[in-house]
């Protein structure tokens, strides 16, 4: 088959990230897949360094302009045709439109497949109805909130939405691989649990309701670990300071999160909204890690509760403190539920499921 992916993204993140390792998991798998993205983003450097098929020549900015949205239809109306495209796959509003309106415009229409990952209810007005019963042969829900915001609208035709959960590459991310780095680096004793989130440092992760519940909870044996990095920061290591958070450490941006995933002993996120996909989740469940999350997004999806963690409501601290309570006094929940992780993930969540899945989808729209 042949497949171009189109993604309207500067920085990495996980759709980036996604679309990214689909793009190879494809070409590896004897398919012809390109990825057209941002140039000198990210993402664009990796596919150079990863030799992966790409064009940089399709701006697809955010922001709409009649003279822009024409010129990158027209390119991708030639990519299409000059590299016979079967399948186009997009993941954002710009890229989406861009695609639905050049496909119209081919000879020989590809397939038009949207990966959505926006929990918001989708508005059910003329344009969308066009877009999505017209123009979309399929759309993947990345959870099933989102597609029930289809269902819910009452507009839309549901043959074309399908629930499609992410995976993860479970080799990087395995118990096996577990490690004592931080716990050496910031020289912790072996008594004291290591708990952490993988987060962009933004109020949509929950940090009002996070960080006082570590406050509320400062004599119990954990230490915390915030990796990841945002416009918060500084409001973040005032609240640290001022409260005298001493088993707090935010580590910032990392390459190698694998490392620092390894490290950890349970993992937690309190986000209050969004999580259209949340691979930090899904890495930490591979890495065999228990985990307490908020019941928002795709994390009713992928967390068990009270098998492999705690799914508790969102902003509220004192549901984080009781969870982070049934672990920290009881090391044997740590492990059971931690084994429970990984095997969730090998039975559900592997990239080799995953790009298996998305092959019979493409195959069937063909």
């Amino acid at each position: 088959m042949r497949i171009l992916h189109c993604i309207a993204l500067g920085g990495r993140g996980g759709t980036g990230h996604t679309a990214f390792r689909l793009v190879q998991l494809l070409n590896e798998h004897g398919h012809y897949a390109k990825i057209a993205l941002w140039e000198n983003s990210v993402l664009h450097q990796r596919a150079k360094e990863k030799n992966i098929p790409y064009t940089g020549d399709i701006k697809m900015r955010p922001k709409f302009t009649p003279m822009s949205f024409i010129s990158d239809v027209i390119k991708l109306k030639r990519l299409i045709e000059e590299e016979s495209i079967e399948i186009v796959h997009t993941y954002r509003t710009p890229d989406y439109w861009r695609a639905a309106v050049a496909i119209q415009l081919c000879r020989k229409r590809p397939k038009l497949v949207r990966s959505r990952t926006i929990v918001v209810p989708i508005h059910a007005h003329i344009f969308n109805r066009w877009l999505h019963n017209r123009a979309t042969d399929l759309v993947l829900a990345k959870a099933t909130l989102i597609r029930d915001n289809y269902q819910r609208a009452k507009k839309f035709d549901m043959s074309r939405v399908k629930l499609f959960l992410d995976g993860v590459d479970t080799q990087t991310y395995h118990p096996a691989n577990k490690s004592n780095f931080l716990r050496k680096k910031y020289n912790i004793d072996k008594n004291t649990l290591l708990v952490g989130t993988v987060a962009r440092l933004s109020k949509i992760k929950g940090f009002d309701y996070l960080l006082p519940a570590i406050r509320a909870s400062q004599s119990l044996p954990f230490h915390f670990f915030i990796i990841g990095f945002g416009k918060l920061q500084k409001e973040i290591e005032a609240y640290i300071n001022k409260y005298n958070l001493k088993n707090v450490t935010i580590i910032g941006k990392v390459p190698d999160i694998e490392k620092y995933i390894a490290s950890l002993d349970i993992y937690l996120l309190t986000s209050i909204g969004s999580e259209g996909s949340s691979r930090a989740t899904l890495e930490a469940m591979a890495s065999g890690l228990p985990v307490i999350t908020t019941n928002v997004g795709v994390l009713p999806d992928i967390v068990r509760h009270e098998e492999n963690g705690f799914l508790i409501p969102p902003r509220s601290s004192r549901a984080i403190v009781q969870a982070l309570n049934q672990f920290l006094q009881n090391n044997a929940l740590v492990t059971a539920m931690g084994k429970k992780s990984r095997q969730i993930v090998e039975e559900n969540f592997t990239e080799k499921q995953v790009i298996e899945r998305l092959e019979n989808i493409y195959k069937s729209l063909l």
